[in-house]
Parts: structure tokens; C-alpha cells; sequence
């Protein structure tokens, strides 16, 4: 059986977990309004130091900009053992260590 990671809905949503999904719907809407002036450079494994972004990346900073700081929660996700692949080890998520900047949500 896999194991879960939990993560807390920030204090700022008051445990309201139908708020912080809103919330996180509306930064999405603006991440789309966005790409016509804010374009990202795509890669499957983005380095630390470039401007390339994944889709990994874009979930720790949507993430991010709702209060949540995903890098916290990688080394639980490391440990997340899946039975139909096996254990993902600490560099299963590339990009997650590199978020989406806060702007392109605002």
C-alpha cells in the first residue's frame, strides 16, 4: 500500500479547503492570462540555474503562491513508495525544486 503525504491547507484559508482550491483555480486563470507576456521556456529536466520550467515547476509555484512551499514536502514525497513502481527516490520530481516565479501568478 502506498503511503500519503499530507499536506496542510495554509492557516490564511482557515482549514477551508474549498477556498484554498478556489484560490489556487483563480492563480491558475491568471498563469494562463499571463503566457502572452510572461512566455516560459519548456524543459523535461530543468536546471537549477536556467529559465526553463516543467510542469513539475509549475505546480510547486501555483503551490507557492497559495502559501504552500512545496521544496518543505519533498523529502516526505521522496519517501512515498509506490507498489506498482517502486520507491521514486529523491529525484523523481525534476523541476519541483525549481517553482514557477510568483509573478506569472498575479
Amino acid at each position: 500500500m502506498s503511503k500519503l503525504v499530507e499536506i496542510p491547507i495554509p492557516a490564511e484559508f482557515n482549514c477551508n479547503e474549498n477556498r484554498f482550491v478556489h484560490t489556487l483555480i483563480e492563480r491558475h486563470q491568471e498563469f494562463m492570462r499571463n503566457q502572452a507576456s510572461q512566455e516560459l521556456n519548456y524543459d523535461l529536466f530543468p536546471s537549477r540555474t536556467g529559465e526553463n520550467y516543467n510542469s513539475n515547476s509549475y505546480i510547486a509555484g501555483l503551490l507557492n503562491f497559495g502559501g504552500i512551499d512545496l521544496k518543505s514536502h519533498l523529502r516526505s514525497l521522496a519517501n512515498v513508495q509506490d507498489p506498482n513502481y517502486g520507491d521514486p527516490g529523491p529525484n523523481a520530481w525534476p523541476g519541483a525544486n525549481k517553482p514557477v516565479p510568483n509573478t506569472h501568478f498575479e
